[in-house]
């Protein structure tokens, strides 16, 4: 019996260990466009790439998660056609399945200018959901930041995060 518990114990070190080491180090991605960094206690959890868009997700101990896409390099013409959609959705009702839309608006946020930010609660769970456009030059970054708890005063540290993404 002992043996087992024991062993028990070592496959979940093994399972988790490596996610925790990655935990205590800051998270930096040094892409060809951008570089995005988390402070420490992040965790890459996946990263995949389609035709249009790079995603990165994240998530941290108190099971909180992070979202991150970012647009290929586009041209003028197909750069605005696509800002001009993304806002477009921004001005709909986004209410999702389970979530309610709590409010939509641009804030300003330094060094990217004009941000759209919306802001969701879980109706069944303590869940806050954080999304932000960020427009580049050429590019489009989509975040949704979804934090483990009701909280909608949470914007600051969301837009924190953000703000880990510079532009080359």
């Amino acid at each position: 019996m002992y043996y087992r518990v024991l062993s028990v114990f070592a496959i979940l070190g093994a399972i988790f260990l490596p996610g925790l080491s990655q935990a205590l180090e800051p998270i930096k991605i040094n892409h060809q466009s951008f570089i995005f960094e988390l402070p420490p206690g992040w965790v890459l959890l996946n990263r995949d790439g389609r035709k249009d868009f790079e995603n990165f997700n994240f998530y941290n101990g108190r099971s909180d998660v992070i979202q991150f896409s970012v647009s290929k390099d586009l041209s003028p013409n197909v750069y605005a056609i696509a800002r001009g959609k993304v806002q477009a959705e921004m001005k709909e009702d986004k209410s999702r399945v389970g979530w309610k839309l709590i409010r939509t608006g641009i804030v300003k946020l330094p060094p990217y200018g004009d941000v759209d930010e919306s802001v969701y609660v879980d109706n069944e769970r303590p869940l806050t959901s954080y999304s932000y456009n960020v427009y580049g030059k050429t590019r489009i970054a989509l975040f949704t930041i979804t934090f483990n708890r009701s909280d909608l005063s949470a914007s600051e540290a969301a837009q924190t995060l953000v703000k880990g993404l510079r532009w080359k």
